[in-house]
């Protein structure tokens, strides 16, 4: 063995047990501290026609589903549906009266956000042209807010300034028809959305037993494009779309049924392709449905039922959009109407307008099950729930 190999090898074998000695050192990392994840906001909106003040801001642990009272936004009439814009900044509230300073129709007012509480700061108040508003929404190019007014049968277009106000109506769009029911006598909007990537936008009017087909207008909001007729007696309350397929899927508040229809986005056509029931077969009592949502995966659908007091579940096929039904789950209360689900939707939140409460639901992102989460909230008269 030469001299100057006996040297490299033996210096080779120094540095690796001075590396060992280095990394051994430190093979353990610096604990780092995780970082809680933040309460997430809830607001929810009421009739106050009893004990509400107006609209509650309640925070929810996103790990517990714990929800705690923050704000109560008094003075507010009536703020029974909820809507905010995309930029977090602004909420919108109908004010579901029949008139509103003196003038008949009722309103809807615009709320400033403060970023660093959630709490909601007064700004301004429209009239919405038409009785009782019960749902608003905003345009896809963020430039209009839709009103639907149930008892004036009729939905109101506005112009939504820079500052995110909600200013007076530019157009009004009134709907005809009636039908068999005796809530059917005349056309009573109950609902207005935009389709996503579409320049169409559909009301759900009750009354009439049609869905109302328009697009999008430059000058004034919207114009009238064609009707979708439903049974006659479904009474079409809300609307939701799949996220993925082209799919509309709505509500019949007066029959308890729920219709799936394949869209054609470019024409504004649609094709009924089923329609289930939100009751189980034994159910005889008096019944009518509220609300529907389908979940971010395009895999599941939600319904409530006022009276048989549940919320119904069915499975959606991701390859034809068929409906299979999953389960009923009693919603914990009486009245079930509007209901949400959080941001990472794990869990479900009903709002029970006769039992005064809001109840949260742990779901099961894999089967589309609910089973209570032993959490609810006491709150007046809620109608409406709303994460930003």
């Amino acid at each position: 063995m030469s001299t100057a190999y006996f040297k490299n090898t033996v210096f080779i074998i120094f540095a690796q047990i001075l590396l060992i000695g280095i990394t051994g050192c430190n093979s353990q990392p610096e604990p780092v501290a995780e970082k809680s994840q933040e309460d997430l906001l809830l607001y929810v909106g009421t009739y106050t026609d009893g004990d509400s003040e107006g609209i509650y801001v309640y925070s929810m642990n996103p790990e517990s589903g714990q929800l705690t009272l923050k704000h109560t936004v008094a003075g507010v009439d009536n703020p029974s549906y909820l809507t905010m814009h995309p930029n977090g900044k602004t909420l919108y509230a109908v004010n579901e009266l029949m008139e509103l300073n003196g003038n008949p129709g009722g309103g809807v007012s615009t709320f400033n956000v403060d970023q660093s509480t959630g709490n909601l700061t007064f700004e301004s108040q429209v009239n919405s042209n038409g009785g009782a508003p019960c749902y608003v929404s905003v345009s896809n190019d963020k430039k209009w807010l839709y009103v639907a007014n149930y008892m004036g049968g009729n939905i109101s277009v506005h112009p939504i300034a820079a500052s995110g106000v909600a200013q007076v109506a530019k157009s009004t769009h009134q709907h005809e028809g009636t039908g068999p029911s005796s809530r059917q006598e005349a056309a009573h909007a109950h609902s207005v959305m935009p389709m996503p990537q579409s320049d169409y936008v559909l009301s759900a009017d009750l009354g009439a037993d049609r869905i109302m087909v328009y697009k999008t207008d430059e000058a004034n909001g919207l114009s009238k494009s064609s009707e979708i007729e439903i049974v006659a007696g479904a009474g079409p309350r809300h609307m939701a779309f799949h996220p993925k397929r082209n799919q509309l899927f709505v509500i019949n508040e007066l029959n308890a049924t729920i219709n799936a229809y394949d869209v054609d986005k470019a024409t504004g056509g649609f094709t009924l392709t089923q329609s289930v029931p939100t009751l189980p077969e034994n159910f005889d009592g008096d019944n009518t449905c509220a609300d529907l949502h389908v979940s971010a995966d395009g895999r599941f659908i939600y319904g409530t039922n006022r009276g048989h007091n549940s919320i119904v579940v069915y499975e959606i096929n991701s390859e034809t959009g068929q409906l299979t039904y999953v389960e009923h789950v009693s919603c914990g209360g009486d009245w079930p109407r509007n209901f949400t689900m959080s941001p990472d939707e794990r869990f479900l939140l009903v709002a029970n307008k006769k039992t005064n409460n809001i109840v949260v639901f742990n779901r099961d992102q894999s089967t589309g099950k609910l089973t209570p989460a032993g959490i609810e909230a006491s709150v007046p008269s809620p109608v409406c729930l709303l994460f930003p």
